[in-house]
């Protein structure tokens, strides 16, 4: 799992928007690898908080599991460099992956212990790995917090990748059931994965549409406005034409 400068500059964002001072909670499904040059972190946070951060010292295999040798020459510490925009980091996985991961099996329920304990919900592209994947997003919905936020980086049309690709309607109706409010819905594709901005685009979350660009991922932020049981939700199109008639 990964971040990109994109996705690591609106998780600064809605830090801002949370407001306060002292750092705020911040989950992600995976331990986030930080596929950022140091040229460009260091004018993103600044001089004096990337002075501050660490580097991890398995940053070589890692980077050959993304495919990025030769590219990147050391991936930053993912705690102290959450912690310079604000956050405290905490991680999950079903295996302890990069070190410090909370055991967790998404395609069961979420500890009691862990719900409505987050300000904000990072899913870099885990959930379409998870089997039981409704179970996965009813475990982000309920570890957010009220007024707190869950952003969902899945694959759209990625095969292979994991079990699943989305369609904007999903994270609409999932969450628009349960209480949140939809923030963006945006296609990221060209390069995203890579050490390049990708282009994003925003989707209409219900319009029916044939083609994608090859490799497209799909970003969701979702705001919590009301603490509801989780609910699953019926299709918004047959929600509207329950009898399937115009």
């Amino acid at each position: 799992m990964s971040i990109d400068l994109t996705v690591l500059k609106l998780l600064y964002r809605l830090r801002a928007r949370l407001g306060g001072t002292e750092p705020r909670r911040l989950l992600s499904f995976g331990y986030p690898d930080a596929l950022i040059r140091r040229q460009d972190l260091e004018a993103f946070i600044g001089q004096e908080a990337y002075a501050h951060l660490r580097w991890r010292n398995d940053s070589e295999s890692v980077l050959r599991w993304h495919g990025l040798a030769g590219q990147l020459d050391a991936l930053p510490d993912s705690d102290s460099l959450f912690r310079a925009i604000g956050f405290d980091l905490e991680y999950s996985d079903i295996a302890m992956a990069r070190g410090g991961e909370r055991i967790l099996d998404l395609n069961e329920p979420l500890p009691s212990s862990m719900a409505g304990q987050y300000d904000v919900i990072y899913d870099g592209g885990t959930l379409e790995h998870c089997c039981n994947v409704a179970q996965g997003f009813k475990n982000a919905a309920m570890a957010c917090k009220l007024g707190g936020y869950v952003v969902n980086v899945n694959p759209m049309n990625v095969y292979n990748h994991g079990f699943f690709n989305f369609s904007p309607t999903f994270y609409a109706d999932f969450y628009g059931e349960n209480g949140f409010q939809i923030l963006d819905i945006v296609m990221m594709h060209g390069h995203y994965g890579t050490l390049n901005a990708p282009v994003t685009v925003r989707l209409d979350p219900y319009r029916r549409f044939a083609h994608a660009p090859d490799n497209a991922t799909i970003m969701a932020v979702v705001q919590k406005m009301q603490a509801r049981e989780i609910a699953w939700p019926v299709q918004r199109k047959y929600r509207l034409s329950p009898t399937l008639r115009g």
